[in-house]
């Protein structure tokens, strides 16, 4: 632990590993080897997909699980093996050791945070908000509690105006395919047209009937609302 505390970090590690040799059933003792891990993968985790940061993470990650089986109510490994687990990708098996230090300790508004940061990752926004609410409840003037809330309410209203894009996108795509299979529409000349420049290798031209075909899209589309409207 001194050798820690003074930045020899591989001098450190050694000696773990030798009182690992004596006591292999030793929760601490893993324990303080993965977070001598887990300072090595600080020093990586600047370039995130390179084989030695992974591997440092993975060494944390198995010395944590170790601690955990060796003593499973080690508040400390659960949780720090259940961060481990989220900066693996791994939400799911991150979430269920949050719970189990919140059944342990149901005061522990870290793991509530850590349990909405999960949600958050995989863009379960209301999961992520719930979560973020109760660790307020815990910690109500702590600022990154209120800084997470903020954020994932911005979060979710981007994630909404791009699923009303998307569908809308689609939508036009659905009408353009109608129009294209309508021989008479001045949308299918168009398409017609522009099969024909792209066969001729006029890539720049296509674009042209493209535009004038949505916009077509949308003039019929609103003259249908009117007449709809009208009745």
């Amino acid at each position: 632990m001194q050798l820690m505390q003074q930045g020899a970090v591989s001098q450190a590690e050694r000696q773990f590993i030798k009182a690992l040799e004596f006591e292999p059933a030793n929760a601490e003792y893993h324990f303080e080897l993965a977070n001598v891990y887990a300072s090595r993968y600080d020093a990586w985790k600047a370039l995130p997909n390179h084989p030695e940061t992974q591997m440092w993470l993975e060494k944390a990650a198995g010395e944590l699980e170790q601690a955990v089986m060796f003593q499973p109510d080690f508040e400390a490994a659960l949780f720090n093996l259940g961060v481990v687990y989220k900066k693996m990708g791994q939400h799911e098996k991150a979430r269920e050791l949050f719970k189990k230090v919140l059944i342990l300790n149901d005061k522990n508004a870290a793991a509530h945070m850590q349990i909405a940061a999960t949600y958050e990752e995989q863009g379960f926004y209301d999961d992520a908000k719930d979560a973020y609410e109760r660790a307020r409840e815990l910690d109500y003037f702590n600022p990154a509690i209120q800084t997470s809330l903020e954020n994932v309410d911005i979060l979710k209203d981007e994630d909404r105006e791009r699923q009303n894009s998307a569908a809308m996108h689609d939508r036009y795509m659905r009408m353009a395919g109608l129009f294209e299979h309508s021989p008479g529409s001045v949308a299918a000349q168009h398409m017609r047209d522009a099969q024909l420049q792209r066969q001729n290798g006029q890539n720049m031209a296509t674009a042209i009937p493209y535009l004038a075909s949505y916009l077509i899209q949308q003039f019929m589309e609103r003259r249908t609302l009117k007449k709809i409207e009208e009745v």
